[in-house]
Formats: structure tokens, sequence, C-alpha cells
């Protein structure tokens, strides 16, 4: 059968990059013709105004894009896809026997208010005969805007089968009159073997007895500065933290890793400490000590995808809200259960295997 997946992985996020490349994997491991469609769904803006507002960072982005450019360039496959604007896209769609959307908050708030957005992300165009799939799709958020519920409910109409990543998905679904499996990460259906084989594509770049922080620029509910005193003090790991935001305070710490670099990272880490979902979910599966720490303020909506995982696989105590120095060491220190965990998580790859297939037979 021949797929075309329709996800967040043009925007140079590792963890948007890295579940899309999952995803497809797995499709072709089945034995179907997936493609990840390079479809460029980005608001611009005025590029020397950026210059201007913050050059250094404009700086470490273009280094980033051209590392993410030949991530994509060497594993991403799209034959016969041209890619394209997401308005010229839904112009004239290319044909598919199906299409899978998912997983990175490909139906988030933006995402369900424009309406260009929402028949891409949402899967309204195409032939009516193709299978519309979502596999682990997440809303981003807790609630849906009623001012968009008449629209949702007319796309999700269309569809051959519905998965949502967080256990809160199922409501919104339910609410909207559908139903819809609760099934994990596209980064999850392969195995840890597997990511191995793609972090050693590339030469070793970090040493040991690291603390690799993954930070994006959304508040945590406690500093992940704070956090990394307090650890390096007591165990005296340096620190690797991957494109920071903050390219001065964190200028000592900071390397530019590739996707593949990136995961190798966490492989080999002492400890992850991370605000990033993909952070966490790439930590269970190399078995990684790690501290999450979820989102305050106007992002905490986002929480839900933390607070999901570690219900579903038993590891509510590594999500981290107390500044208290000895909690932070004593979180640190702390055992995992990880053969309770992966009993969890093998249990829900089945159930992910199975919705698939059934949904693409």
């Amino acid at each position: 059968m021949k797929i075309g997946i329709v996800t967040l992985c043009e925007a140079n996020n590792y963890g948007g990059v890295l579940q899309a490349y999952a995803l497809q994997t797995y499709l072709r491991r089945m034995g179907h013709e997936s493609a990840v469609l390079p479809v460029d769904y980005a608001k611009r803006r005025n590029s020397p105004l950026k210059v201007l507002e913050r050059p250094v960072k404009t700086v470490m982005e273009a280094v980033k894009a051209k590392k993410f450019a030949s991530f994509r360039a060497k594993h991403f496959r799209s034959p016969g896809v041209t890619a394209c604007r997401v308005d010229a896209f839904l112009r004239q769609p290319p044909r598919f026997d199906a299409y899978v959307c998912g997983s990175d908050q490909v139906w988030s708030r933006r995402a369900c208010a424009d309406s260009e957005l929402r028949k891409y992300f949402f899967l309204d165009f195409g032939e009516v005969t193709a299978r519309r799939i979502s596999y682990a799709a997440s809303w981003g958020a807790q609630t849906l805007e009623p001012a968009v519920r008449d629209d949702i409910r007319a796309c999700l109409q269309k569809f051959t089968a519905l998965s949502v990543r967080e256990k809160s998905g199922r409501e919104i679904v339910a609410d909207l009159g559908f139903t819809a499996q609760w099934l994990p990460d596209p980064t999850f259906l392969l195995e840890e073997g597997e990511w191995r084989r793609l972090a050693e594509d590339e030469p070793r770049t970090l040493g040991d007895n690291v603390l690799f922080q993954c930070e994006y620029r959304w508040t945590p509910c406690v500093r992940l500065s704070e956090i990394n005193r307090v650890l390096v003090r007591q165990f005296g790991w340096d620190t690797v933290i991957p494109f920071s935001d903050h390219p001065f305070r964190d200028a000592v710490c900071t390397r530019c890793l590739t996707p593949s670099q990136w995961v190798n990272g966490i492989r080999r880490a002492s400890l992850v400490l991370t605000n990033s979902f993909h952070g966490m979910v790439f930590s269970i599966i190399f078995r990684r000590p790690f501290i999450a720490v979820p989102l305050a303020g106007k992002y905490a909506g986002m929480n839900e995808r933390f607070l999901s995982l570690a219900e579903r696989l038993g590891l509510q105590d590594r999500l981290l809200t107390d500044p208290d120095p000895s909690r932070i060491i004593a979180l640190a220190q702390a055992p995992i259960d990880w053969e309770s965990v992966y009993r969890h998580l093998n249990d829900w790859r089945r159930e992910a295997s199975t919705f698939l297939a059934s949904a693409l037979q």
C-alpha cells in the first residue's frame, strides 16, 4: 500500500524529526511504501528582521537547519512528491492509498483554528476512497476550543481509524462522538537496537560522565539551570545542551548536534534532564536515568504528554516539581524498575502493531 505521512517534521525539532523517521520506518517494515510528505506549513517572518533581533541565535538556527536538512535528505523518502507550501499541496494533493497523520502535536490549537492547516493535518484532502488514519495524534492540550468543534467533527468523520498519543486525547475524541485508541509515540515502535544503529551512524562527539540537558524555550515549573547546579555540584558531571535557547548563558555547554548525535547523547548520558517529551521518550528507550520537568504558565496544557506517558509506564515519580536540592539528588539516585516499565511498554507496542495492521489491511 502507498502511504503518505502527514506530520510535524519540517521544524528543526529533534523529537519531531525522529518520530517521523520512526513511523516511516515501521510502515515500510510492514511492507508498505511510506513517504513523509515534504510540506512546509510554517508561517514566515521577515528574515532580515530576525537577524537584527537576535544575531547569535539566527546563526545557530542556520547551522541547525543545515544539520537537519542533511538528516532528512539521508533518511526521509518521498518519491514522486514535490516539496511545496501547504496551500499548493491542498490545491493538488498527490494520490496515495492511505494517509497517516501523527503524532507530535499535529492537532494543536493552531492546527485546529487555521482553516488551511486544519485541512492538512486532519487529512481533509485527496481521494474519497483513500484510507485516513491517525496514529498517536497529539492535541497538545487537554481540551478543544468550542469554536472549532463542528469543523473538527466533520474532519474526523472521514477517518478509517483513530488513535491518540495522550490519554486525555481519547476524551476529546469521545466528546466529538468518536472512539480512539491510546497508543505510544511512533519512536517507541522501533526497538532500542534500531535506534542504537542510527546513533552510531555518525562519529561519537561526546564523552562520558555527561548530564544531557534537553531544554526548550517553554518555561518549566522548576528552572533547569537550578536543577543543573545541584546535580553538577553533587555528581561532577559535564553538562551538554544541544542548541540551547540561551546561547550566551550556555555557551560552554552548547553542542551543535545532528538528530543522530542527539540520540547518541541520550544513549550515553549519565542522566538526562529534560523538559522535552522526546528527551523523556529516548531515556526510556535506552533505559537511562532521567528527570523530567513539567511546564508552567501558558504551556502547562502541554504537560498531558508527560503525565500520560508516565501513567502508562508507571514512571510518575520521575517528574520533578519540587526545587528542593535533597529531592533533586534523591531522584537522580533513585533506581528505575526497567523490567516493570518494559512489561507495560511491550504490551503497548503490541496494541500499536495490532491497530496499524487492522487499519491498513
